[in-house]
């Protein structure tokens, strides 16, 4: 077992500290697929809020919808935790998710994350007084007409109450094996 440092501020740490801590979070890291499949489930239990269905359902549904279309396991894991941040960060859940499954999949699929909720909007902004047209600021984006099909194939037809979804435990090798990927570290360069 490492001794705790002893800085009180992390402007007071040292070089020697901040490797000692890379190399034991290297060392020790943790388990992300353990946590984000914690976080997954607590969202069976969230209320519908007027949706035919809640998240934890429509998340199924989007993921069963990209498993019957033949996508790859990483869009699978994209479209069953798209909306992983809808308890948490409801009015930016698509950067939420983004963040979460950022280091772990391709650019295009963590670009659909962030911003497949104006692509969403579209279809239902209007209503609101907002501008449905709002995606069209990234329709030339490189990743726009992969986020649309998204939108269209797996998160706009997954709000089906009687859609029949295989049970959750069908998606867990499919998340673990995600997240045993190597990390793009994004925020953090030691040599």
């Amino acid at each position: 077992m490492t001794k705790a440092r002893n800085f009180k501020r992390l402007d007071q740490a040292t070089s020697t500290d901040l490797r000692l801590i890379v190399r034991e979070t290297d060392r020790c890291p943790p388990d992300p697929a353990t946590q984000v499949l914690y976080l997954f489930q607590k969202l069976e239990h969230s209320p519908a809020r007027g949706h035919p269905v809640n998240s934890f359902q429509h998340a199924l549904q989007s993921a069963t919808l990209a498993m019957e279309a033949g996508e790859d396991e990483e869009m699978i894991a994209v479209a069953l935790l798209h909306d992983i941040g809808d308890e948490i960060a409801p009015n930016n859940h698509g950067q939420f998710a983004a963040q979460l499954l950022g280091p772990y999949i391709s650019e295009a699929n963590r670009w659909l994350l962030e911003h497949h909720a104006p692509f969403q909007g579209y279809y239902f902004w209007h209503v609101f007084g907002e501008d449905r047209h709002a995606r069209n600021q990234y329709l030339d984006c490189k990743h726009a007409e992969h986020t649309q099909h998204f939108v269209e194939q797996y998160d706009m037809p997954a709000f089906d109450a009687e859609f029949a979804t295989p049970n959750f435990t069908t998606f867990i090798p499919i998340v673990k094996a995600l997240f045993s990927r190597s990390p793009k570290r994004r925020d953090l360069v030691v040599s």
